[in-house]
């Protein structure tokens, strides 16, 4: 995307070529301020629901939230790690198409999740797993909500199906290989 707007409005003093660091500043913050968006639809889109929202920067969004939800300081990754084991349900904005760190942890630990995530470049057959799935037009996450809760033993069943085939995928190994290959790219050693 940040490509294409570089080209369109021929900004080539911001191309990687020419400023590899204004670049990536400028794309990491045009990144979190669409994360930071998509995250204020999806708890406007949730009103009528019970949240718990857990992280920092929500003070402002919190003094005009619905009753129902409930802010939560963010904690550390270790430290967060009881809500995955008691299998809250988790509704995650992820920053980019693939899953979340957060959402993963949740599918590791048996939960039931929805996520904006855009997998279906992984998956064929992505849309037998719609139900776990939501976009930002105003109607589908609240649909995706009622749904859940009018069935959260069949939610939690197809959450558990999409952990199995994302494992079989994308098995954590692999990622951690990978990640090994990038950092001995990235270092000068």
């Amino acid at each position: 995307m940040l490509d294409e707007l570089i080209a369109q409005h021929s900004l080539e003093w911001l191309s990687p070529a020419a400023n590899i660091a204004g670049y990536h500043e400028y794309h990491s913050q045009l990144d979190h301020y669409m994360h930071s968006h998509k995250c204020v639809l999806a708890l406007t889109a949730v009103r009528e629901f019970s949240v718990r929202v857990y992280g920092r920067g929500w003070d402002r969004i919190a003094q005009s939230a619905s009753a129902s939800h409930v802010f939560q300081p963010g904690r550390n990754m270790a430290d967060s790690q009881d809500l995955y084991y008691t299998r809250f349900g988790l509704i995650d904005v992820s920053p980019s198409k693939g899953l979340h760190d957060r959402t993963r942890r949740a599918m590791a630990n048996g939960g039931a999740f929805l996520s904006s995530a855009n997998l279906e470049d992984s998956f064929s057959d992505i849309g037998r797993f719609d139900p776990l799935f939501f976009n930002f037009r105003p109607e589908d996450l609240p649909e995706k909500c009622a749904a859940v809760l009018r069935d959260p033993e069949g939610h939690l069943d197809v959450s558990q199906q999409f952990a199995q085939r994302y494992h079989d995928r994308f098995h954590f190994k692999d990622f951690v290989r990978h990640i090994e290959v990038l950092a001995k790219l990235a270092s000068p050693f």
